[in-house]
């Protein structure tokens, strides 16, 4: 009986020590979330937020890629190859009048008077003023979204008629020698690659169209992160680490601009050099969704969506639950 007993202990013993043992051995790895943005300052936020760990202390494995457009990352987000991607403010709403469920997450950039986003000319352009655009071509990243939208915008604020310029697509490298050439009459050029042209000397700033999103002294995000719908509905607690990751790095990055310049020159391929004397993306800390209500009214002005949206209606529920 007692040699029972003491197998009988052994036996629990060893099962308590194994059922205490085995959940370290076996611990579940982070799950992999795909992250995307293109080569411009956007990115330093989930650049420094992978690199110095803070999304796997939330939970969360990030791994980043490179797209070209915000147009690319949608698609990235819609054919499931991407769970979050960062690119202009127009892109949910424009999704959303087409039918794709697409929303908000977490901010990313905000509106500067200086902002790295640019039409460039050469410098002895006879072009001065968004008037002399009128009949001119003009080089844009992409023609379905905000680049050519802002620069519609702006042109028709400032006595231009936007109707008459034509945008011709093509990539940023290739923008300074086509205007250079003559090609093209003008490009709109953002983030380190405009600074990379205005060094060479031969070209100057004629106008910075994100002034159109701009009143008074309201300073609207112009760039966000993004998920599909579906995905937010079924991991609502990635999609709240993911944003709570994406606002702690924000506020990092707006304030140590020289710590993070090696990441983004390394992301881009810009001399850090280049990216130290630059514009700098200032980072919205906080969400609130009527930061981007000024992009949905210039949606709505130029007939891109068929009812004016509110703000709210595009953001994940996962988020709104955050503290702003």
């Amino acid at each position: 009986m007692h040699r029972l007993l003491h197998t009988l202990c052994r036996a629990a013993v060893a099962g308590f020590t194994l059922a205490v043992v085995a959940p370290v051995a076996q611990a579940q790895p982070l799950p992999t979330v795909l992250v995307a943005a293109t080569q411009n300052d956007d990115a330093t936020e989930v650049l420094y937020a992978i690199h110095s760990g803070i999304f796997r202390r939330l939970g969360i494995d990030a791994q980043m890629s490179v797209v070209t457009s915000s147009t690319a990352a949608a698609a990235g987000i819609v054919g499931g190859s991407l769970q979050f991607a960062t690119g202009s403010v127009f892109t949910v709403p424009s999704a959303r009048s087409h039918g794709v469920p697409l929303e908000f997450v977490a901010p990313t950039g905000v509106y500067q008077a200086n902002l790295p986003y640019a039409v460039v000319v050469k410098g002895d352009s006879p072009i001065r003023t968004a008037r002399d655009m009128n009949g001119k071509v003009c080089g844009v990243n992409q023609t379905g979204d905000i680049n050519l939208l802002m620069l519609r915008a702006w042109i028709d604020r400032n006595g231009g008629d936007s109707t008459s310029v034509r945008a011709v697509e093509m990539p940023y490298p290739a923008m300074s020698a086509a205007v250079d050439a003559g090609r093209i009459d003008a490009a709109l050029i953002l983030g380190p690659a405009l600074q990379e042209i205005i060094d060479t000397g031969k070209f100057r700033v004629l106008g910075r169209p994100i002034d159109a999103l701009a009143y008074g002294n309201n300073k609207p995000v112009i760039t966000a992160w993004f998920t599909s719908s579906a995905y937010a509905a079924a991991n609502p607690r990635i999609v709240q680490a993911f944003a709570r990751g994406i606002l702690e790095a924000a506020a990092y990055a707006n304030a140590h601009h020289a710590e993070t310049a090696p990441l983004i020159a390394q992301y881009s391929g810009v001399d850090v050099a280049t990216i130290e004397h630059g514009t700098r993306t200032t980072f919205r800390e906080a969400i609130d969704p009527q930061d981007v209500q000024p992009a949905l009214d210039v949606l709505f002005k130029y007939k891109l969506t068929a009812t004016h949206m509110v703000a709210r209606d595009l953001f994940s529920s996962a988020v709104l639950e955050l503290p702003s």
